[in-house]
């Protein structure tokens, strides 16, 4: 649950003012390494210290490379991913206010 709190917030931190990237399940990002807007590395990837995923790239592999520039599509669902997690994030944290206050 931990893990996933942390992608929640390192997703939710990245809406507004900035357009989201997308950093997958497990995926990592080294030191000096980045994600630019609409970037998407894939689950599991390692991005090593130095590189970058320019914008609207999918980035996979232990190291990451390039795979693929992303459709108009997936972009899109870039954001509607984020909208949903926030949601999530804010459902969740109400509940566990919820419970914490009722103890």
């Amino acid at each position: 649950i931990l893990l996933l709190l942390l992608l929640l917030v390192s997703i939710i931190t990245t809406i507004p003012p900035s357009p989201p990237t997308k950093t997958t399940y497990k995926a990592c990002v080294m030191d000096g390494a980045v994600v630019k807007t609409h970037g998407m590395l894939a689950a599991g990837a390692l991005l090593t210290p130095g590189k970058i995923v320019g914008t609207g790239e999918l980035w996979a592999g232990q190291p990451a490379k390039l795979m693929r520039k992303l459709t108009e599509k997936e972009i899109e669902n870039i954001y509607k991913s984020a909208q949903t997690y926030a949601k999530l994030a804010a459902c969740y944290r109400n509940n566990l206010l919820t419970e914490f206050s009722s103890n």
